[in-house]
């Protein structure tokens, strides 16, 4: 899959997305990995956070940590799709 900076998911799509999404596993993963600061870990937290959030009817997702994320955590993102 390819990775990009913004994210569009529409209503429809909302719910198949969200159901491929194990937000609590990927956090659990982040927060054992030490590799990774801190401040990476609170805003990819933001970022899945706001996938998941039911309130917005068009979600627009700007993911800005690909350039400073380990790649195997940049992997488990373009998995969830």
């Amino acid at each position: 899959m390819k990775l990009y900076n913004s994210l569009y998911i529409s209503e429809n799509n909302q719910q198949n997305v969200t159901q491929f999404i194990n937000y609590n596993t990927i956090i659990e993963k982040l927060s054992k990995d030490k590799n990774i600061e801190q401040k990476y870990r609170k805003k990819m937290a933001h970022s899945l956070k706001y996938l998941v959030n039911p309130t917005h009817k068009i979600l627009k997702i700007k993911i800005l940590l690909f350039g400073c994320l380990p790649m195997k955590i940049v992997q488990m993102l373009s998995m969830v799709h």
